[in-house]
């Protein structure tokens, strides 16, 4: 502020700020205690990654061969006991994907002028995406589902801490679309339904890239002749909503018979904002019932009977158990 040109000075500080590089990240995290054996994978996967995404260039697009052998990569990746080589194929697949997606064209179409170059993911993404994807060695359980071999292993879950900008949203994202091209239908619940529908334009383009389905369910879908929109909706390979959102629409099924998720599987949950639901917004109120459009025939009946009800005098209660009440009766001691 000091300076005679505050704004040009801020802007000259952002253009000059790098990213941390492998060696600068491996070294924060280790500090932190992480085992050894996760950050040297991290180390490798991450330092060929930081070695080859520069070497592409800005016209440089994911083939139909490129994302059909990357999908199958990916389902057939062994994350209890990964190949290094196999993790740094699925970092530059998700990378160029990512680049490839949030870049903006003139026109409809691939050959369309570029109006905005898209933007790799940041080291710091992808080791938290790896995070996400990798066992914990400390308790022996994995961050995810693992289904790849037909049997279903759930471990405890896995939260990690992102700083605000740190882009938490294109990791979930990423994230998302790996579980999805494994064969599990990921939940993502975000703070509101604005952020969920936001977040679910923003990355359908990744998610169609790999042949993947996403959609949004937000509050009040029940209502009238909307069910079927639900349904459809829970048939997605990934879906996005609140917390109270997927809280009615389990009760609706369970309690009220109603098919809302059809044969939708609860098979993960990736939470965005998980301080919000616990701690800023931590009383949870879930109402099944919702303002009907049906019911407004019902307003002359219940009008009808508040009226009636009001014409009725009260009923005056005695209080048996006072004995200085006057109008209790008082038997004779002979009795």
């Amino acid at each position: 502020l000091r300076e005679k040109d505050p704004g040009k000075n801020l802007c000259q500080q952002v253009e000059s700020e790098v990213d941390k590089d492998v060696d600068t990240l491996i070294h924060e995290m280790r500090k932190t205690s992480y085992p050894e054996s996760t950050l040297n994978i991290i180390y490798y996967v991450l330092r060929y990654v930081q070695d080859e995404l520069p070497k592409l260039s800005d016209d440089t697009r994911l083939s139909k061969d490129e994302i059909y052998n990357g999908k199958r990569r990916i389902h057939f990746l062994d994350f209890a006991n990964p190949d290094i080589a196999d993790l740094q194929q699925l970092l530059i697949l998700m990378s160029r994907a990512v680049r490839e997606c949030t870049t903006v064209r003139g026109g409809r179409y691939f050959f369309s002028k570029v109006k905005r170059q898209g933007y790799f993911p940041r080291l710091t993404q992808l080791a938290s995406l790896l995070l996400l994807l990798l066992p914990q060695e400390r308790r022996g359980e994995g961050c995810l589902l693992e289904i790849a071999t037909g049997e279903e292993k759930r471990g405890k879950g896995c939260l990690l801490q992102i700083s605000t900008g740190e882009g938490k949203t294109c990791i979930l994202a990423m994230f998302a679309a790996i579980q999805a091209i494994r064969g599990v239908k990921p939940d993502i619940v975000t703070s509101s339904p604005l952020l969920a529908d936001r977040d679910q334009k923003q990355w359908s383009p990744l998610y169609s890239m790999f042949d993947l389905t996403s959609s949004v369910v937000q509050p009040g879908m029940m209502c009238g002749n909307s069910e079927e929109l639900v349904r459809v909706a829970y048939s997605k390979d990934i879906v996005y909503g609140t917390v109270d959102t997927f809280a009615a629409d389990t009760l609706r099924q369970e309690f009220e018979g109603e098919t809302t998720r059809g044969t939708r599987e609860f098979d993960m949950v990736i939470v965005d904002e998980v301080d919000y639901m616990t701690l800023d917004n931590g009383v949870q109120i879930t109402f099944l019932s919702h303002q009907d459009c049906v019911l407004r025939h019902m307003e002359q009946v219940l009008a009808g009977i508040w009226a009636m009800l009001s014409a009725c005098k009260p009923i005056e209660m005695l209080d048996w158990r006072n004995p200085l009440d006057h109008s209790t009766p008082v038997l004779p001691q002979d009795c």
